[in-house]
């Protein structure tokens, strides 16, 4: 899940703004690879690959960028 906060730690319920996803290392984004910020959120599911190693996702928009989140293929 990705929630668009603040500085204060408050979701921006009101942005509708798309957000691009990639993934590096043994895994792969299962669905679109652009998605909606609807109501300051949205979700995204990862498959992991047969080996193990470090998944690093990114999620960039047109006015920041998040991440990099780390997920551990094991």
């Amino acid at each position: 899940v990705v929630r668009l906060l603040d500085q204060y730690g408050n979701i921006h319920p009101y942005t509708q703004e798309a957000l691009e996803l990639s993934a590096e290392g043994p895994g792969t984004i299962v669905g679109p690879r652009l998605v909606p910020l609807s109501g300051g959120v949205t979700a995204f599911w990862v498959r992991s690959a047969a080996h193990k190693g470090t998944i690093t996702i990114m999620a960039k928009g047109s006015r920041f960028t998040a991440g990099p989140l780390a997920i551990e293929a094991v």
